[in-house]
């Protein structure tokens, strides 16, 4: 047997649980130049610093006392707790580091370890700001963040790879029974040590006392983000009082914080592939605009007093927002046996978001359900098929009414998804859900369908009067 649980400051272990990381050093720095009164060049680069995301463990220092509820099986009850002694043996108590390497052996284990890493990243901008005529700037910059040491899960307790080959050729080699050579050894109430015969695979693992055994918060996954940014400002003023900020982001996020494949066998490196959270596109507009009609301005300048009242000082603002949808998610749980494309001809829809051949008269078309132990082989994600998503308009009218030089009174009405725009949830990915198949109201079920339910909210409007004095 080998493995086993080391405890800080016991058995000649030092008192810190993890090393102390002398090497973290942040330098940062920035600069900018004017190549001319109206071009600015703008660039920073830094090392930034998280905190320690370990999970840790209570092993050894976390016991549970089961009470006796019954004697016979819950026809009456024992009377332990009425005679003011819930535990006549006795509270167990935790045993401590005083377990030393048998400590909780015969369970699954989840530990920490001292050679931990603090995640970090990488972070540079470069770019140039342009004074341009009425009262606008351009400012164009990339910018990059690279984050590493970011925590990932893996398995300790697994096979080799040859190990496995000889699994997938034949699954009883695993599956069988075996003498348990553990029963009588480790105590009756662990996993391991609780049955006369055991799951043949459980021996073969290197540490096979403990079950499956696992570093949480192992430091080797990264996050990689590269973006072209650019912003168009134009400030307050011109005969018609506009302003407005367009902001257009061109990026790639990709992400490496999980395994293909970790238990019974665990891949060599993290799976690196296209982040659940990239957007390609985003784009918004926001503006705001004093309404050029009424007094002073270009429309209707010099207006009666009632009617003033009711043409002067309107205002109207918008955000409208439009972004490219997240990667399509796929079930990784099975293969895939065509060399067609998940994209339907003629682009997704609702019925068929994610493209499937059923001519093979199968239920899965072309998937088929991954053998026991064999090992994945598909992406968690398509980059090239987003989930549904939709432009977003957000509006702004307003207007104030002088009463008076001491009251004030101020209209506002605001629309929220002004358009009435919906957004779908991103389709169905379980293959084993069959072909789309229509429903009563208009919607489809099944496997590459995506279901009439509403992510965001419908239209909103909302109106208000405020008196200020």
């Amino acid at each position: 047997m080998t493995g086993g649980i080391l405890f800080a400051g016991a058995n000649g272990q030092p008192d810190n649980a993890y090393n102390t990381d002398f090497g973290n050093v942040a330098p940062r720095f920035g600069f900018a130049y004017q190549i001319n009164p109206k071009t600015v060049i703008r660039g920073g680069y830094g090392i930034m610093y998280s905190f320690g995301l370990e999970n840790g463990t209570n092993s050894g220092f976390s016991q549970t006392t089961s009470y006796t509820a019954s004697l016979n099986g819950n026809i009456t009850p024992s009377g332990y707790f009425a005679n003011g002694n819930p535990f006549p043996s006795g509270a167990q108590q935790p045993a401590g580091a005083a377990g030393g390497l048998l400590t909780a052996i015969g369970n699954s284990q989840s530990l920490d370890f001292p050679q931990r890493k603090i995640p970090y990243a990488h972070m540079a901008s470069l770019g140039f700001q342009r004074e341009l005529p009425d009262q606008m700037t351009l400012d164009v910059r990339y910018s990059g963040n690279f984050a590493y040491h970011l925590r990932v899960g893996t398995t300790l307790n697994a096979l080799s790879r040859s190990q496995l080959q000889a699994g997938i050729d034949n699954p009883n080699l695993f599956d069988r029974q075996v003498p348990n050579p553990y029963y009588g050894a480790l105590p009756a109430t662990s996993s391991i040590g609780s049955s006369p015969t055991i799951k043949a695979l459980t021996l073969m693992l290197p540490y096979s006392a403990f079950g499956q055994v696992s570093w949480d918060a192992a430091p080797l996954g990264r996050n990689l983000y590269d973006a072209l940014e650019v912003k168009l400002n134009k400030r307050l003023g011109g005969p018609d009082a506009l302003s407005f900020q367009l902001a257009y982001t061109y990026s790639k996020t990709m992400n490496g914080t999980g395994y293909q494949n970790s238990y019974p066998y665990q891949d060599p490196t993290v799976k690196y592939e296209i982040s659940p959270y990239d957007r390609t596109h985003i784009f918004s507009l926001s503006d705001q605009w004093n309404i050029p009609v009424g007094r002073g301005q270009r429309f209707l300048n010099s207006p009666g007093r009632i009617v003033g009242g009711f043409i002067n000082r309107w205002q109207f603002s918008s955000i409208l927002s439009a972004q490219t949808g997240f990667p399509t998610g796929l079930n990784t749980n099975y293969y895939f046996t065509c060399d067609h494309s998940f994209s339907p001809n003629g682009g997704p829809s609702l019925s068929h978001y994610i493209y499937n051949d059923y001519s093979n008269g199968s239920k899965l078309g072309c998937f088929s359900a991954i053998p026991e132990y064999a090992l994945k082989n598909l992406p968690d994600r398509l980059s090239n098929l987003r989930q549904p998503t939709m432009p977003n308009l957000d509006a702004t009218l307003q207007k104030s009414f002088p009463i008076t030089e001491r009251y004030n009174l101020a209209f506002r009405a605001d629309a929220f998804n002004l358009t009435n725009s919906v957004v779908f949830p991103g389709p169905d990915s379980n293959p084993a859900d069959g072909p789309p198949v229509q429903l009563a109201n208009g919607g489809y079920t099944g496997f590459g369908t995506v279901p009439l339910n509403q992510q965001n909210f419908p239209r909103i409007l909302q109106f208000a009067l405020k008196l200020a004095f």
